[in-house]
């Protein structure tokens, strides 16, 4: 196997790749294979832009999603991610 991007690996080559990251013994995956796929994997993740929009309202804290709705208990969901916004002052 050559150094590709597992889009670029026919599908022998990819489940060739995926049966040796699953085995027990690593010696048929080479460190730099091992290296390749985990970059390839890396590179092919989609970027996330977020943007959240916090304001006061009589005196509580509400933030608002990309959809300009107002997040339930202030968190976001996105996939397996949670992201909470807090509010503190420092006093």
């Amino acid at each position: 196997m050559t150094d590709q991007t597992p889009k670029a690996l026919d599908g022998k080559e990819f489940n060739q790749l995926i049966s040796n990251m699953l085995t027990e013994d690593y010696g048929e995956l080479t460190l730099e294979q091992f290296c390749t796929a985990m970059d390839a994997v890396h590179q092919e993740s989609p970027e996330i832009k977020l943007c959240i929009r916090v304001k006061v309202d009589k005196g509580q804290m509400v933030a608002y999603g990309p959809d300009g709705r107002p997040l339930q208990n202030n968190t976001l969901r996105l996939g397996a991610a949670e992201i909470s916004i807090q509010q503190w002052s420092e006093t």
